[in-house]
């Protein structure tokens, strides 16, 4: 379980020590991360051989009948590797432009040593496909190979945008 005490790594607010107990993400978590575990996740797509494409024809028929495509099992990204992604170029606004994207900041309010105070937290990123390498190839490569098999015809990427949801936040 996640320490909530009150040091100077202490954990800002109610939200963020639950996040901690949980075991869920937050930006600070990624801080400590290791760059070459970072590496290998971030280039970790799953394989689409010839033969998981071929597999992807029959799917057609239930998006034509259902209006609904659902990926296959085999084909699925790893939560954590979306993650990291999305941390790079979350994180990239505050410490240098290699990342660079749009950002739209919202004002939270949080409970912090008995008072409450607004915070301007990230909520939204947009325009940030072209400057990641793995978001490029997750958006323009992957997720378009695997949609173009299952449904025939061709599909690329018309807009990008991450909706971040900040504990406290709307």
């Amino acid at each position: 379980m996640g320490d909530c005490d009150d040091d100077e790594n202490s954990i800002n607010s109610a939200d963020e020590c639950l996040l901690d107990m949980l075991g869920l993400s937050s930006l600070k978590d990624v801080s400590s991360r290791d760059d070459e575990e970072e590496r290998e996740v971030v280039s970790s797509l799953p394989d689409l051989s010839p033969q998981t494409l071929s597999n992807l024809a029959p799917l057609q028929d239930k998006y034509q009948n259902e209006a609904v495509f659902q990926f296959p099992r085999e084909c699925w990204v790893a939560a954590k590797h979306l993650r990291i992604m999305t941390e790079e170029v979350a994180r990239s606004g505050t410490s240098n432009d290699s990342y660079p994207a749009d950002r739209t900041y919202e004002g939270i309010k949080i409970w912090k040593d008995g008072e409450i105070e607004e915070r301007k937290t990230l909520t939204r990123l947009e325009n940030f496909v072209d400057t990641h390498p793995g978001w490029n190839e997750l958006c323009h490569g992957y997720l378009p190979r695997i949609l173009s098999a299952a449904l025939g015809e061709e599909m690329v990427l018309f807009k990008e945008k991450l909706n971040l949801k900040p504990p406290g936040g709307r």
